[in-house]
C-alpha cells in the first residue's frame, strides 16, 4: 500500500532532502494493507513525543489511528514556546 505523508514545521527540515514538506509530501510504501500511525512514526524515525497531532485525509486524528492505502497523512510537531 502507498500513503502520502506531509511533514510540517520543525519536523520537516529533517526530511527536506526527500521532498517531504507541506507542499510536496512524500509517498511511502508499506507491505501491509493498513498501518498504524505508530508504525509510520517508527518507519520515519520520528519520536511520537515530538508529534503534536496528525491529520488523515484532512481530518484531525488520534495518534493510534490506522491508515489505509491511498490515505494522505499530515504530521505536525508539538509546539512549544516561552
Amino acid at each position: 500500500m502507498v500513503i502520502r505523508i506531509h511533514i510540517h514545521g520543525s519536523l520537516a527540515r529533517h526530511f527536506a532532502e526527500k521532498g517531504a514538506d507541506s507542499g510536496n509530501g512524500m509517498s511511502v510504501t508499506f507491505p501491509q494493507e493498513k498501518v498504524s500511525m505508530t508504525q509510520i512514526f517508527d518507519r520515519l524515525r520520528i519520536s511520537e513525543e515530538a508529534v503534536g497531532f496528525v491529520a488523515i485525509n484532512g481530518v484531525k486524528a488520534a495518534k493510534d489511528t490506522w491508515v489505509a492505502d491511498g490515505d494522505e497523512v499530515a504530521i505536525f510537531p508539538l509546539v512549544t514556546g516561552g
